[in-house]
């Protein structure tokens, strides 16, 4: 008989590596019992062999209830293709809460997943969607289990949800009073909360405070770090950026490109991911250094990262408000690797000046900044390296995903023991 406590997530994305929300889950339950994970979920086709029993209702199947439609109750996941996401403005966000509150979507089926597996614990991922609140509560108080807070965004905390809304806008006051409304619903029954970073929790420990209930969990990496080769004078130098290029971010891998463009023409910039607009692909495709790859998958990446004599990360300065917490996932992954790691963002960021504290990480928050440092490195290689040994203890103190699953396990425990 395991002696893992058996564990429901409730979360937005499943376990995934194709997701940074689904590999941090992933990450966290490494070695845990999968006989002893359950997870309620929206979005995405699992991919990992981490759970054994999964429940998915899509928005297309809430919204189809809703209207009174059919749908295929006994059905627990569903193709990839068939995934709508919603067209994330206030106003739908606020309709997609009321259908999901509704709870035409729950379904004898869902009881019975939720019985037979008959959880002593909820964690939620906490998100931008009040309904999820609402659900993790109605399980707590059907099944009297207590709930887990798992959170890597400041929703609550911002004075405008996202970017582009209006701040005074009717339907964005009216969600954000939802959303903290929820949250402070939820924040009463809450038995744990955990932060993926320090300056998270801190800032939310002011505004919602629960002493001694919470603790910070970075995000976590597999990786081992791999072989640094020193370059000589007239070598190809493999610069790589691969992950998200919205929330501003291709604006600064061009401006970016622009610079290493500039410096020495057996430079190469390597890009992974999908620009926003055909505008933003463009114009990096048009700087010669640029070697553009599209969408790769998270072991194509890794293959690359492996491979490349720089990693390099960036985040744009005009979003700092929006993305202040901002910690990426593969942050984690350029630790561990042990290769070189230059960030280009600002160090109003929290995770700017966690990796500057640590001397972890080359940081340039301007194009002179970057171009002094690219032209030291392919003159020196001791430059060069010089973080390495720091990224590499760094990730084992904060990112160690054996250590973090271990620690994840005995939060659980402790929560269930209460």
């Amino acid at each position: 008989m395991s002696t893992y406590k058996r564990i429901l997530i409730v979360s937005n994305e499943c376990f995934s590596s194709s997701s940074s929300n689904g590999r941090t889950l992933m990450n966290f339950f490494k070695d845990y019992d999968k006989e002893s994970i359950a997870q309620f979920f929206l979005h995405g086709t699992p991919d990992q062999n981490i759970c054994s029993n999964y429940f998915q209702v899509t928005d297309t199947d809430a919204k189809n209830a809703f209207l009174g439609r059919k749908i295929d109750k006994k059905k627990k996941i569903v193709s990839k293709h068939s995934n709508n996401k919603v067209i994330r403005n206030c106003r739908n966000l606020l309709i997609r809460d009321i259908v999901w509150r509704s709870y035409r979507w729950w379904s004898k089926e869902l009881d019975t997943f939720i019985s037979t597996f008959n959880p002593e614990c909820i964690l939620l991922q906490a998100g931008d969607s009040p309904f999820m609140f609402h659900i993790t509560r109605r399980i707590s108080k059907r099944y009297s289990i207590p709930i887990i807070i798992y959170n890597s965004e400041s929703y609550v905390l911002k004075e405008k949800l996202y970017s582009r809304v209006k701040k005074n806008s009717f339907f964005h006051k009216l969600l954000q009073y939802e959303l903290k409304g929820q949250y402070k619903a939820i924040m009463k029954k809450a038995s744990y909360c955990i932060y993926s970073t320090e300056a998270l929790e801190q800032d939310y420990q002011i505004k919602y405070p629960h002493p001694g209930k919470s603790k910070s969990l970075y995000v976590s990496s597999s990786l081992k770090p791999a072989v640094v080769c020193d370059k000589k004078e007239n070598d190809q130098f493999h610069i790589l950026y691969c992950g998200n290029l919205g929330v501003g971010r291709a604006e600064i891998i061009v401006k970016m490109a622009n610079v290493f463009n500039e410096i020495n023409k057996n430079i190469k910039f390597i890009i992974c991911g999908s620009f926003p607009t055909d505008d933003d692909l463009k114009k990096a495709s048009s700087i010669p250094c640029v070697d553009y790859r599209g969408r790769v998958s998270y072991q194509e990446a890794l293959k690359l990262m492996s491979c490349c004599d720089l990693l390099v990360h960036c985040e744009n300065t005009n979003r700092v408000d929006n993305l202040y917490y901002a910690f990426s996932t593969k942050i984690a992954d350029c630790l561990a690797l042990g290769k070189p790691f230059l960030v280009y963002a600002s160090e109003k960021y929290p995770f700017v000046q966690y990796l500057h504290n640590n001397k972890a990480a080359y940081i340039a928050q301007t194009t002179e900044e970057l171009n002094e440092i690219i032209n030291q490195m392919l003159i020196d290689n001791d430059f060069k390296n010089k973080y390495i040994n720091n990224a590499i203890l760094l990730a084992k103190k904060n990112h160690n995903i054996e250590k973090n699953s271990e620690l994840m396990k005995n939060i659980i425990e402790f929560v269930v023991k209460q």
